[in-house]
Parts: C-alpha cells; sequence; structure tokens
C-alpha cells in the first residue's frame, strides 16, 4: 500500500484530477445505467439548491460579521 501511495504521489497534479474526473464520470454513467433515468437532474435542482442555500449562507455571514465584531451571537441557528 506504501508503495502505491509513492507512486501517486510522483504523478502530476493534471494527472491526478484527470483521473479524479473520470471516476466521478463513470460513477454518474453508472447511476444512470442502473437507475434507468434519461436525465440524472430534474430541470429545476440547481434553482432549488440555491434557493434553499441563501438562508443558510446570509446566517452564515451574519455569523462571521458577529464574531469579527466582538459579539456571540447564539440567534443564528433559528
Amino acid at each position: 500500500m506504501k508503495r502505491l501511495a509513492t507512486l501517486w504521489s510522483h504523478v502530476p497534479a493534471w494527472g491526478r484530477m484527470l483521473v479524479y474526473l473520470s471516476g466521478g464520470i463513470a460513477v454518474l454513467s453508472t447511476a444512470r445505467v442502473l437507475t434507468g433515468a434519461g436525465q440524472l437532474t430534474a430541470e429545476n435542482t440547481f434553482r432549488s439548491a440555491i434557493e434553499l442555500s441563501v438562508p443558510i449562507a446570509l446566517a452564515g455571514l451574519g455569523g462571521l460579521w458577529s464574531s469579527a465584531a466582538g459579539v456571540v451571537n447564539i440567534g443564528l441557528e433559528g
């Protein structure tokens, strides 16, 4: 196992990224074939993800600002 880690450390960054990208495409392709789905995402998936993540992002931004001001804000979770 150590020898494999040593060999992997000599692969350039672009080569590792290519392997990761190929693996991701293989996983998505396999999921598509096994489920028989025509497409992997619904039409509004990204829009819904952004809409649902905005309140979390705003709470995180508020926590960042309050901690920078030296105030402990315990109301962020609500």
